[in-house]
């Protein structure tokens, strides 16, 4: 496809996009199997929705972690405040006292 394009406008970068799929769908993508793009997985509409949620529940999880740690941080920030009104309020009394 590329190299007969190219032969009516050789001036300007031809390409393609190829996807596999069973019968023609507007709204395929290619499907890849590996991140290296050496295989292509045939795409449906059921094996789009699976990737879909996959992807919605793998997002979930990333967001539900990422709540978790502000909310550890967020103790930790509330920790460090008490240990430092506690020195504030205690050091005081402790140096006042004698040994």
């Amino acid at each position: 496809m590329v190299e007969s394009m190219q032969a009516f406008i050789p001036d300007v970068r031809v390409a393609v996009e190829s996807t596999l799929m069973p019968r023609w769908y507007k709204e395929a993508e290619a499907l890849w199997t590996d991140k290296a793009k050496t295989a292509m997985e045939i795409w449906t509409p059921e094996r789009a929705a699976e990737i879909a949620a996959a992807k919605k529940a793998s997002e979930a999880a990333r967001a539900a972690e990422e709540a978790a740690e502000a909310v550890r941080e967020q103790e930790l920030r509330e920790a460090m405040e008490d240990f430092h009104v506690l020195i504030e309020d205690e050091l005081p009394a402790l140096a006042d006292t004698p040994q």
